[in-house]
């Protein structure tokens, strides 16, 4: 019921109905739009050079055998260097220092084979971590598709309505003008750290990772009454998101075979994408 109300279903509605409306939504993607900075509410509030110090957000140390403060709900919009496609992802950045992120990518992770392909490159990866939007589109920062897939065109897709983005003031990228913390930065393949463990969405903890992208935060903009937007890692609210975009790749997957199928339900024993 949660995630209908993210996308605009009226409570009371059949659960089954949700997946549907999902898919009908992410079929149409939208694309971005850009607004006026004096129009963006992220703008409101701008730290660069020396007035720039994570300290300033309440980040948390989640559980006892965390290796620090991790932004658990930060959405990593990057640009593939070859293509010039735009992704946006969630995953876990541990706060390395005042003016510094580690950014752990999975392999397998599309932000993965773009960090690579820059190290291959050897050029900086340029990046926007957004925190705080509407949750319609941190679900579309978690559709499933393939590698030309724009996250960005999703999240308009699932909110019913463009992304109003704003130009970066330090980077050449686009940021959700109505998020409510903005940090911009870039990762230097020749200037990488290590992280973990970490609490993760098993329920365990996952192994310290070295070595992983590290962000050099050049500025941070944000509301001036912004809400920093927290995630409870290792509790069933991580696999909550994750729910609507597993149903549906499992539907196309099982769809592929079996095109009588009329449902996928993903309990929540499933939510860590390795049982369902």
């Amino acid at each position: 019921e949660l995630l209908g109300l993210a996308l605009g279903v009226d409570p009371g509605t059949p659960k089954s109905e949700i997946l549907g409306r999902f898919r009908d939504r992410v079929r149409n993607p939208r694309a971005p739009v850009e607004i006026a900075r004096e129009d963006a509410p992220v703008k409101q509030v701008i730290y660069t050079d020396g007035e720039i110090d994570l300290a300033k957000l309440p980040i948390l140390h989640h559980a006892e055998m965390d290796s620090g403060k991790y932004i658990s709900a930060g959405c990593l919009v990057i640009r593939d260097p070859d293509s010039g496609v735009l992704n946006a992802g969630i995953y876990r950045h541990m706060v390395q220092g005042p003016d510094l992120i580690g950014c752990m990518f999975n392999p397998a992770h599309h932000s993965g084979y773009i960090y690579r392909r820059c190290k291959e490159l050897g050029k900086r990866m340029e990046a926007v971590l957004f925190i705080g939007h509407h949750p319609a589109a941190l679900l579309g920062t978690l559709a499933e598709g393939p590698m030309d897939s724009d996250e960005l065109t999703v999240m308009g897709a699932l909110m019913g309505e463009p992304l109003e983005v704003v130009q970066g003031e330090s980077v050449d990228l686009p940021v959700p003008a109505f998020a409510e913390i903005a940090i911009e930065g870039y990762l230097d393949p020749d200037a990488e750290t290590s992280d973990g463990p970490f609490a993760e969405f098993t329920g365990y903890y996952g192994p310290a990772k070295d070595p992983v992208g590290l962000m050099q935060v050049t500025a941070i903009t944000m509301r001036e009454d912004a809400i920093y937007h927290d995630l409870d890692p290792a509790h069933q609210e991580h696999n909550l998101a994750n729910a609507l975009t597993l149903e549906s790749a499992i539907y196309d997957g099982v769809n592929q075979l079996v095109p009588s199928v009329t449902g996928v339900y993903m309990p929540v024993s499933g939510g860590c994408r390795f049982t369902t």
